[in-house]
């Protein structure tokens, strides 16, 4: 603890009235609902001196935190837990933000993975379900059909990956009188009317500053008119697409908010193009192809074999296929099996009797004309759904290299006794003194930019063919 930590601690700690918000479970954190190996005080005791000058503070509160959350929060200066609850849970958001974005997988395409493959799935879930309970604790939750997408999370999932029931329930209260929530709400009154009337003052001195620099309201109306925009969406994506264009710096980024005495509605405001988003929704629903003909089109699309890869073909045909064809067609959906047909593979590896014979796919890659294995991996999904995905393992008992795999030409290079004898001679002694080497030589259409392929067969490791002793 800081010196002048432990002096307020010393100092005002006796102040500080402990808040549980779950008496008869155990003792959780107040921010995100994990069990709380700390407590934090609010405000911060870095922070007491001059918070309480300030807002002539008279009470303090402190609340069961885990770790993580009392690290995060610090030595912020809120004086009230609420407002250091929507703190935290924004910066945990961004924090764990490509967690939350995984891709979900469906019950039915969990169990038939493999014993190996499924029990990491179900452990990503956890922990990306755990993300999603931190971030939810303490909030009601309206799920709405049109929330749920591939790459956010199910709130009704969250209790069955999170296994929040699990934890341990061992830990102790710390043997302090608590306050109730009425007390608590009644001691942030006066803060939190004094910090009102402060933002009202510096919105309102913002507002006037940035009136000088903007349209009216009756200017900006008529302008918008002009673009003829869908919805308050709209006005936000013609933002995004025209940064740098005068007119839109002189429009607010949230005209609802800038011109409040006059706001009347995004209908009034965008006049008679306006479309509201549900209605939009539905009038784009009505250009999605029907249970049978999105099945006949992704028939055709054999790189689409499974949910994740539907996600990927749906960001290039949005205006005739849903983003979730399980919910939108929910009256004809048996599984992604029967939806994706014969071109339908799970996440799991396929299983190698479905793929092509060696010589069958060489035939059929040559006329390709791939470059090498970067592109294979990028394009052999779309080639035929029967290829394996590292072919070099598949096809191990005969495999001769990615020139031969592919139909290329082979290159005559010289013999890799030959080139190693010459590297040692040189005196190269790493992978990059190799490359320069090759680079500069008159000879370099027959030394290989890549050795460890081009002499597959003879190549052990680069200290064996630069001649390099294991304690070098």
């Amino acid at each position: 603890m800081a010196k002048d930590r432990r002096t307020n601690f010393q100092k005002f700690n006796h102040l500080y009235k402990l808040f549980c918000p779950n008496k008869e479970s155990r003792f959780i954190c107040f921010y995100c609902g994990l069990p709380a190996g700390t407590v934090d005080h609010v405000p911060a005791l870095n922070k007491v001196e001059e918070l309480r000058a300030v807002y002539d503070l008279q009470h303090y509160t402190k609340v069961p935190s885990c770790q993580e959350c009392n690290g995060v929060a610090s030595d912020e200066p809120h004086v009230d837990i609420f407002e250091r609850r929507k703190f935290l849970k924004d910066k945990l958001r961004i924090r764990y933000k490509k967690y939350i974005k995984l891709p979900d997988w469906e019950e039915d395409e969990i169990e038939s993975l493999g014993y190996s493959l499924r029990m990491n799935v179900e452990s990503a879930m956890s922990i990306k379900y755990l993300i999603a309970y931190r971030l939810t604790y303490g909030e009601e939750q309206n799920i709405k059909a049109s929330d749920l997408g591939y790459l956010q999370y199910d709130p009704r999932k969250i209790f069955k990956y999170a296994k929040a029931e699990n934890w341990d329930k061992s830990i102790q209260k710390v043997n302090e009188k608590e306050i109730s929530l009425k007390e608590v709400n009644e001691r942030f009154k006066k803060i939190a009317k004094l910090r009102n009337e402060e933002k009202l003052i510096q919105k309102k001195n913002k507002k006037e500053a940035n009136k000088l620099n903007k349209f009216s309201f009756i200017e900006a109306r008529s302008y918008v008119r002009s673009l003829k925009l869908r919805n308050g969406q709209g006005y936000k994506e013609w933002r995004e697409k025209n940064i740098g264009l005068h007119e839109r710096e002189m429009l607010p980024p949230i005209p609802r908010t800038f011109y409040e005495s006059e706001w009347k509605g995004w209908e009034d405001f965008i006049g008679n193009s306006y479309t509201s988003a549900s209605k939009e929704f539905r009038l784009q629903s009505k250009t999605f192809l029907s249970f049978d003909e999105a099945k006949k089109l992704l028939e055709k699309h054999k790189e689409v074999r499974n949910s994740p890869t539907y996600l990927q073909f749906w960001r290039e045909h949005k205006n005739i296929l849903p983003s979730d064809p399980k919910q939108f067609y929910k009256n004809n959906w048996n599984g992604w099996e029967d939806f994706l047909e014969k071109n339908y593979r799970n996440k799991q590896y396929i299983k190698s009797e479905n793929f092509l014979e060696f010589e069958q796919a060489k035939k059929l890659l040559k006329s390709f004309k791939l470059k090498n294995a970067s592109a294979y991996s990028m394009e052999y999904q779309k080639i035929s759904i029967d290829l394996p995905s590292v072919p070099k393992r598949h096809y191990a008992d005969k495999w001769n290299g990615w020139d031969d795999f592919l139909g290329k030409d082979n290159k005559e290079y010289m013999s890799y006794q030959l080139l190693s004898s010459l590297v040692k001679l040189e005196g190269i002694k790493s992978k990059e003194e190799y490359l320069l080497f090759r680079n500069s030589s008159v000879q370099k259409n027959i030394i290989p930019y890549a050795p460890d392929i081009a002499y597959e067969k003879n190549w052990k490791n680069w200290k064996t063919f630069l001649g390099r002793n294991l304690g070098e």
